[in-house]
Formats: structure tokens, sequence, C-alpha cells
């Protein structure tokens, strides 16, 4: 396979989409058995994805290896863009999975849905912050109860795991 020319990339978006991608078949090359599981992993990285996906991890200051923003952050999709809470997890879904099983899939949709909710509560400390250098308790107030609210939010959301994640597969399975 050629080395990918990574060239034509020009967005941050694109260069997320591009590391994900380039993740996704780096780790299947390396960990992909073909199903025989007495067939170890593989211990180098053909330059056709080594070499782009070095290139888009630099550009993105980040360290080739798949992380929680290339299979969560860059990975989701919304279902219906007409939906009263666009980032309901039940509204979320994922581009790419290595195992396409729906455990996969909700965990991490889980972590997804939890880091949109959570993003007001994270505004919600800088109004505290606010508030306390401004001696306004009342914005404190205001603010302390929203990130409140946000981490009771994530709080449900994380319970919400073992809906369609079993711990066995996602251990056993695809980890």
């Amino acid at each position: 396979m050629p080395v990918l020319d990574t060239s034509k990339l020009t967005t941050e978006a694109e260069y997320q989409r591009a590391f994900t991608i380039l993740g996704f078949m780096a780790h299947a090359f390396v960990w992909g058995r073909n199903g025989a599981v007495s067939e170890p992993a593989s211990e180098f990285l053909p330059a056709s994805i080594s070499i782009p996906w070095v290139t888009v991890a630099d550009y993105l200051q980040l360290n080739p290896v798949i992380c929680c923003a290339a299979v969560c952050n860059w990975n989701w999709q919304i279902l219906d863009e007409n939906a009263e809470d666009l980032m309901n997890i039940d509204n979320l879904g994922t581009i790419h999975t290595f195992s396409g099983s729906m455990d996969e899939s909700w965990f991490y949709l889980i972590t997804t849905a939890i880091e949109a909710k959570g993003a007001r509560g994270l505004n919600a400390i800088l109004s505290a912050i606010s508030g306390v250098e401004n001696n306004n308790t009342e914005l404190v107030t205001h603010a302390l109860n929203e990130i409140a609210q946000s981490l009771n939010e994530a709080n449900h959301i994380l319970e919400r795991m073992y809906e369609r994640c079993d711990p066995y597969v996602f251990y056993w399975k695809i980890r």
C-alpha cells in the first residue's frame, strides 16, 4: 500500500478525522490477528500507515496512539438533527469501532455524552471564580448549583454504562 498523502488536509477537523482513521488502521494492523488468538501482535507498522499518522499526530501535538479524543471526541455523530436534545446519548452514534459491537460503541458514547453534558459545569466553574473575585455571592451560588447539576447529569449518564456495555465483553473481547 502506498504512503497516504496528508498534504490535502487543511482544517483541524480534517486532521482529527485522519488521526482517528489512521489510529484505527494502525491498531487493527498491530492487534488484528485474523481471528487467530495464537498469532502474536505485529511488532512493526508499515510506512503506509505510520508516516501519515506521525505527520497528523505532530500537527495535532499528540502521540500517535489511540486516545480518548480519537475514539470518543472525534468519533461520533448526531442521529436526529431535529431532536430536542441533540447531545442526548440516545441521539448519538459511533462512527467507527474495532469490533462493530454495541458494547464498544456504547463505551465510547458514554464518554462522549458525559463530556458534552459536563461542558456546562466547566463554564460554571469559570463563573464561580468570577463571582468569588467580585465578591458576588449570588453568582457563586448560581454557579455552584450549575456545577452540581452538571455532575449529577454526568453521574446519571455513567450509570447507564451497563445498559449496553457488558463488562465481561468489553474487558475480554474488546480491550
